[in-house]
């Protein structure tokens, strides 16, 4: 099968989107003619329907409860290279321990979930 890809522009070498599921994980080398450092670029790309593209589900929970979005391989665990799919929170080193801060931490992660 052969689809248009949206892919992530974080890097130049190909991109692989790992399927895990039914005690079988499977890497895909995908690539594609759209590219962009934006996941709400590649969001608004897929919503007029030009390609797959692999997206946060905080980013489009809504778009599929409505309808403008189908998930794909709803029996698998998909995923980029997991090297490459880290969220890391920054801050100064004269900030450690702030509450404004964990409480920033504590929100996000209830958004995203937690690590795997």
């Amino acid at each position: 099968m052969n689809h248009h890809c949206l892919c992530f522009s974080f890097r130049s070498d190909q991109q692989v989107w790992t399927f895990s599921g039914n005690e079988d994980i499977t890497k895909v080398a995908v690539s594609g003619r759209i590219k962009s450092n934006n996941t709400e670029v590649l969001r608004e790309v897929a919503l007029d329907g030009s390609g797959i593209a692999l997206l946060p589900d905080w980013l489009v929970d809504k778009d599929i409860e409505h309808g403008r979005l189908h998930k794909l391989f709803d029996d698998y665990d998909v995923h980029p290279d997991d090297a490459l799919s880290v969220i890391s929170a920054l801050y100064l080193p004269n900030q450690r321990g702030s509450t404004r801060i964990g409480a920033f931490i504590e929100f996000i992660t209830s958004l995203i979930g937690t690590s795997r």
